[in-house]
């Protein structure tokens, strides 16, 4: 996958980042990690680690990043208590077989979005959490006058929410998105 060298420009990257021990030696695996990682170009990569040990190791590596990280429950159980105030972590999803056993680390952490046991579900999570944080970037730019970063993370946030959440075009965050692209197309340059 192609660096997105947009994502280094004023913001820290966003990158994904996938704990559990059956990431590297599943053959499900394959088609969700490629599903995942073809999920948005505004992110810049995706890393997978087997154990919390080799993630924790990472994390202390990308101060100035915003992850997205996907874990079991059995990583979560750890990763939960042990990491959820870092900065650079924004926005956690557990995906696991039994939801119940698991839930209550929801509970723990704001960051926590979800514990889900279907892909599909995980999936569509992550684009409307990245949707936001993209929207929000977007926004930032277009105060800022970068009309032409602001376009290309509004109109990212906008294909995640048409394509992938399925919203019309009375949702209200896409309204936001529109209304906010349409400034951009009549803002005069100085």
């Amino acid at each position: 996958m192609a660096v997105n060298n947009l994502t280094n420009h004023h913001r820290p990257p966003i990158i994904g980042a996938w704990v559990d021990q059956g990431i590297g030696c599943n053959g499900t695996y394959q088609s969700m990690k490629q599903r995942f990682e073809e999920l948005s170009s505004l992110i810049e990569k995706w890393y997978y680690f087997v154990t919390p040990a080799e993630f924790y190791e990472f994390l202390d590596d990308k101060p100035k990043t915003q992850i997205f990280l996907i874990m079991s429950g059995q990583a979560g159980q750890q990763i939960v208590p042990a990491r959820h105030t870092y900065e650079n972590i924004h926005s956690m999803y557990i995906y696991c077989g039994n939801v119940n056993e698991h839930r209550r680390l929801k509970e723990e952490s704001d960051k926590v979005k979800d514990v889900m046991n279907l892909e599909d579900d995980v999936y569509e999570r992550i684009a409307d959490e990245l949707s936001r944080l993209l929207l929000n970037i977007g926004e930032s730019y277009v105060r800022s006058q970068d009309r032409g970063l602001a376009r290309n993370y509004l109109t990212e946030a906008l294909r995640l929410m048409k394509t992938i959440l399925r919203y019309n075009n009375n949702h209200g965050r896409v309204i936001q998105v529109n209304d906010l692209l349409e400034s951009i197309d009549t803002s005069i340059e100085p």
